[in-house]
Formats: C-alpha cells, sequence, structure tokens
C-alpha cells in the first residue's frame, strides 16, 4: 500500500497530493502529524485513487505528445524530398545525424549557411572530469587504425600534469560520438566542441610544437569525418608544413611544447614518436587528398627523408623499406610462418604501403591530358597498368595473419578480427575499383583509346572487389561499427558510385549490392558526419535512378545522378555543392570570360555533364537545394554523443 513501510525494510515510494514522488525512509511519514493513538499513516479514503487515476492521465498525455512530434518529423522529412523523387522505406531516417533534434522550419525557407549555425554555439569549456573521461574512448575505437599515439605516455601525463594539454581537448572533441555521459546533450557538445577546436587553432598557430601538432593531427582527424572539402584543408595544410620539422637535421629538433626550455639531445623513444606522428599525418593528408581534385601538398622529398625508417618504427625489426616486388620474400616470409602477431602497428603497416600506391593512383585520377595527347596517353595507361601490377602484388604478399580466414564463422567479430584488419581490405578493394573504373568506363576518348583493350577486365576486377566488399559489409557484427574509421565509409562510397556508373552505363537494373553497402553507410553516420552525407547523395542518385527507369520520359531533374556519374567530379565538389551555402561555387557573371578549352586542347573531348555541373545557369546543374531544407537543419554541425543517437 502506497505510503506504507515496505516489508524488506527498505525505502518506501510515496506519492504527494501534488504528484510528486520521492523516497522515504522505512516507518518515516513525512508531513505525517501525531494526533494521538488513533491516527494512521497513509492517504484520507479515496485520495490514493484520484492520485493514480491523475498519474495515468498525465502519462497518456506524455505519450500523445511524443507521437505527436514522432510524426511530425517525419512529415517534415518527407517534405524535404523533392515531388520526382522515390523514397525508400528502409533508407528513410528523421535525421541523418540522429542525435539532434529536428527543428521546426518551414520546407520553403532557405537554410541557414554554416557560419549561422555556428555562431548559435557558445565556446564553453568541458569539465575536466568529462574531458579526462572520454579520452579512454578514443583508444577504444579509433586508435586501433590510426595507433601513433603512446598509449601509456597519454594515461601517465593525466596523473601528473596541473594544467589539461591541448592533445586531451581533441581527444576529447572526436571521441564524443561514443560517449553516452547525460552532460553531452545536443547544446553542450556544441559548446565544448567549439571551445576545443579554437583552442587548438589558436595555440597551434601562435605556439607550435610536438605536442600542439599532436592535437592538430586529432582534429584533423576528427573534421575529416564531417568534410572532405575545404574546412578541412586548412587545417590539414598546417599539419603538412609543420610535419615537415618533425626531422632532426643537423641538431636542430622541433621543441616538445611551448613550456619545454630543455634543450638536450632526443632519446630513441621520442624519436619513435616524432616518426609516427609524421606518418600519422601521411596516412590522413593522403585519406582526405584522394577524395579531393588536387594533388597532395606532402612532397616525396619530405617523405624520403622518414623512409627508411618506417619498417622499424612500425614492426619493430631493423629491415629497410622496399618495393612491394622485393619483399615477397624476407620478413613476410616469417610473418607467413606466424611468427608477428596482427598487432595495430603491425597491420598499420601495411596500411601505410597501401596508401603508398593510393597516392600514384590519384595522380592517374586527376591528370589532364597535355598539348602531346599521344604521348600523355601512352605514359598514363603505363601508369594505370603500374598501379594495378601494384595492387595485386600487395594483396598476393600479405601474411597469412592479415587474411581473414572464415572456417566455421563467416562474421567479422570484433574479438577475433581486429577493426583494423576490415578496414584494411576494405580500403584495398575500394583502391582496385577506384583505379579500374576508369578504364572500365573512360572518361574521355584519349584515355579510351589506350586502355580499350584492358576494358572487361576492368569491369571483372571491380565487381570482384565490391563482392568482396558487400561480404565484408554483410559479415559485420553491430559491435565492430562503432571502431571503423571514415576511411571504411569512403570505400563503400566508392563502391556503391561505381554500381550507379554501371546500371547506368549498361541499362541494368543490379542493385542489390548497392543498398546492401548503403544500410552500411547509414549505420557509420552515427560516428562520422562524412559516411552521412555520402549516405544522402547515394540515395538522392538512387531515387532518381529509379525514377528514370520507371517513367517514359525523362525526369525533371536527374541533376545528382548526372553529377555521381561523372567520375571527373570529385567527391569533395560533390559534397561541397551538396550543402545549401557551398564553399566554392561558379560566379554567373563570370561565365562570358571562361577559358575555352576545346581551343586550348582541341583534341580532348571535354564532358558536358561537368560543364553544366559547374554552370549555375544550366537546366542539369547539380542542385540539392530541394532536399536542404530539414536535413540541413538537422544535421548535427559538431560531433554527437552517444548519449544523444
Amino acid at each position: 500500500m502506497l505510503g506504507n513501510p515496505s516489508p524488506s525494510g527498505g525505502y518506501t515510494h510515496q506519492i504527494w497530493a501534488d504528484g510528486i514522488s520521492s523516497f522515504s525512509e522505512p516507518n518515516e511519514i513525512p508531513n505525517a502529524e501525531t494526533k494521538g493513538p488513533t491516527s494512521k499513516p497513509g492517504f484520507p479514503a479515496g485520495e490514493r485513487q484520484l492520485l493514480e487515476d491523475k498519474i495515468s492521465r498525465l502519462e497518456a498525455e506524455v505519450q500523445r505528445v511524443r507521437e505527436s512530434a514522432t510524426k511530425s518529423v517525419e512529415l517534415e522529412n518527407l517534405r524535404s524530398y523533392p515531388q520526382n523523387a522515390v523514397v525508400y522505406p528502409n533508407l528513410m531516417s528523421p535525421a541523418l545525424a540522429t542525435g539532434h533534434r529536428s527543428q521546426s522550419v518551414d520546407s520553403e525557407a532557405s537554410p541557414m549557411a554554416t557560419i549561422e549555425k555556428t555562431r548559435m554555439a557558445i565556446e564553453k569549456e568541458p569539465p575536466k572530469n568529462l574531458l579526462l573521461s572520454l579520452t579512454s574512448l578514443f583508444f577504444r575505437h579509433i586508435h586501433p587504425w590510426l595507433p601513433f599515439l603512446d598509449t601509456q605516455r597519454v594515461f601517465a601525463d593525466m596523473g601528473l600534469l596541473k594544467s589539461i594539454p591541448l592533445l586531451y581537448y581533441a581527444l576529447f572533441g572526436i571521441s564524443m560520438p561514443y560517449s553516452y555521459d547525460p552532460r553531452l546533450d545536443h547544446r553542450s557538445s556544441d559548446s565544448f566542441w567549439t571551445y576545443s577546436k579554437r583552442r587548438i587553432f589558436v595555440d597551434v598557430l601562435e605556439e607550435p610544437s610536438f605536442m600542439s601538432l599532436e592535437a592538430l593531427t586529432i582534429l584533423t582527424l576528427d573534421l575529416s569525418g564531417m568534410t572532405n572539402g575545404p574546412q578541412v584543408w586548412g587545417a590539414l595544410a598546417i599539419a603538412v608544413n609543420l610535419s615537415v620539422q618533425l626531422k632532426s637535421v643537423d641538431n636542430r629538433v622541433f621543441r616538445k611544447s611551448a613550456e619545454d626550455r630543455v634543450d638536450t639531445a632526443l632519446n630513441d623513444t621520442e624519436q619513435m614518436h616524432r616518426r609516427r606522428l609524421f606518418w600519422a599525418i601521411y596516412a590522413l593528408d593522403s585519406y582526405i587528398t584522394i577524395t579531393t581534385g588536387h594533388p597532395s601538398d606532402l612532397s616525396d622529398h619530405h617523405i624520403q627523408y622518414f623512409l627508411p625508417s618506417r619498417y622499424v618504427t612500425w614492426r619493430g625489426l631493423p629491415t629497410p623499406i622496399r618495393s612491394s616486388a622485393d619483399e615477397s620474400s624476407g620478413p613476410r616470409d616469417n610473418d607467413e610462418n606466424g611468427l608477428l602477431n596482427a598487432t595495430p602497428a603491425f597491420v598499420f603497416s601495411y596500411q601505410l604501403e597501401l596508401i603508398d600506391i593510393s597516392r600514384k593512383l590519384h595522380k592517374a585520377h586527376i591528370q589532364r591530358p597535355s598539348f602531346d595527347t599521344e604521348t600523355w596517353a601512352y605514359q598514363w595507361a603505363q601508369d594505370f597498368l603500374g598501379c594495378s601490377t601494384e595492387l595485386f602484388e600487395w594483396f598476393q604478399n600479405l601474411p597469412r595473419c592479415l587474411l581473414p580466414s572464415y572456417e566455421g564463422d563467416r562474421r567479422f567479430n570484433i574479438a577475433r578480427i581486429p577493426s583494423s584488419m576490415v578496414m584494411l581490405h576494405a580500403y584495398y578493394h575500394a583502391l582496385v575499383v577506384h583505379l579500374h573504373c576508369l578504364a572500365a568506363y573512360p572518361i574521355d576518348a584519349v584515355i579510351h583509346a589506350q586502355v580499350s583493350q584492358h576494358t572487361n577486365e576492368s569491369r571483372q576486377t571491380c565487381m570482384h572487389s565490391i563482392r568482396s566488399l558487400t561480404t565484408i559489409v554483410s559479415s559485420l557484427d553491430k559491435e565492430i561499427c562503432a571502431d571503423l574509421g571514415w576511411p571504411f565509409a569512403w570505400a563503400i562510397w566508392i563502391a556503391c558510385r561505381y554500381l550507379i556508373v554501371r546500371n547506368c552505363a549498361e541499362g541494368l537494373r543490379d542493385m542489390a549490392s548497392f543498398y546492401v553497402l548503403l544500410d552500411c553507410l547509414k549505420n557509420l553516420s552515427k560516428y562520422w558526419q562524412i559516411s552521412g552525407k555520402y549516405w544522402r547523395l547515394l540515395n538522392q542518385a538512387a531515387a532518381e535512378f529509379k525514377a528514370r527507369q520507371e517513367s517514359e520520359g525523362i525526369p525533371a531533374s536527374q541533376s545528382v545522378l548526372h553529377a555521381i556519374t561523372d567520375l571527373q567530379i570529385s567527391t569533395s565538389e560533390l559534397e561541397d555543392r551538396s550543402r545549401p551555402d557551398p564553399v566554392i561555387y561558379t560566379a554567373t557573371a563570370a561565365r562570358g570570360h571562361n577559358v575555352n578549352v576545346d581551343k586550348v586542347i582541341p583534341a580532348f573531348d571535354v564532358n558536358s555533364r561537368i560543364q553544366n555541373f559547374n554552370d549555375p545557369m544550366s537546366e542539369d546543374a547539380f542542385n540539392m537545394s530541394d532536399l536542404a531544407s530539414d536535413n540541413w537543419f538537422s544535421a548535427s554541425l559538431f560531433a554527437t554523443s552517444g548519449y544523444e543517437q
């Protein structure tokens, strides 16, 4: 009975007349006065039933409000899709970033710019205990596939330093999506992340040092998980330029911190920390640059300085780095005998070898014909075949401990196969598709003439890698999804984009693998915003493709589908154009002053679709404004805590 002591002597739940519940000690009745031997604890006759009825009515009202809010969000999202687009029930979600509440806006209203959303976030320093508690989440979810930090050093410094270094603010910001701390609501997450980001930027510009560069590297990784566009290029450029200072030449040493006044030589451990930081920046630069249409700012000259020591830095063996063709014997034979375990550093060393090939592959993507098109095309074809051979040899020379085994269990389980290995294989298959798509569906006649004999072989190679990638995605446990980085999302994006190109070029409707991969992108968007942007672009392209297949005439708009299938348009440019306020745009007033490419390079057949993509006055100009309203407001500006998801 409400108000009576519990038989077990524990706490008794009591409800007061105003509907507020509390807990009291056994045999204690709040606000009860002693009125003699006839007074009894509890409620007057009939009062208990009245209170229970009131509680039931309040609970029913709360449930109706929740249902009404859910329906309102769904209707707003349906309005945000164009009338001619097909909405897939299994792909719709109230928001790409489920952690943020959707704001009630008019679907016809123009979305506000990023700067307005940023100004709404008030800077606030995160509590010290909250900041430090999130550090371990980085080493649980991200460190396994980018293992450049010394775990023991980071946690040892945590208990020794009076002031919190910049590194912990960077680790805090990137770890928020994995935290379920109730203090990280929508408003607090934006405020804490804004403070952390700006403090790192100011300190690294004013007082550059090894420790501030570590923080900037983590921040650059965080930003790259949000966008591939210009917003991350600045941070990357600073990190790349400062990484050059990590090499010790003529006893000149990059200081450890702004407070450090020590002028002694670096010991072996400190030198290894600096080499690992350089290779982390090298990997980030490669991950980001391959999504763009421009070359890397990190020159081969600086890379060559650190290259001889890369093997010992990551594998602990004094063996020089050699080409893939030369490494068919030697240390890898020992690896195949199982003498080495697949530690994060060991797996990352092979990831770096794969990244070496990706940089050559990217050059093939961004090269454009010179005046001597025949010579250029021949050299391009040789580079293409060289990259293809290197990818094949890299995979053939993998040690057995890095090859997944399906014996007895076809599931990629986090306890059996680490996330770093899953990302290694996914990135390999993505690079295969990214390279061979150029020969499978050549972007211009000059290249087609050189690689026409490889077209069928390249198409088969691409589909083999896509089937392998689909198998990986289908076999993933839900637990491991939180441990996969955004380069894994990029790998899925590349495969999905190729499938759309293939279906459009050959008039197919083979989209089963496409939707398997697309669902994985949606799951990854909980942790990496860029995955949600990939999902949104591909979802709209698939809607336009399906509308074109089902309609007798040509749909009103296929701008996204045309842009997705044009392989000359880079990922970063597609993503930037999908924003309501793109950073890089084509000015209408300057259209008459554009250089005529046909006059400069007469033999080069300029694709009309890329012209329309850049021409705001064209009917086929890339346009996602119909989708921008609610999605733009509900998409998270910064990292979203797991508590909000």
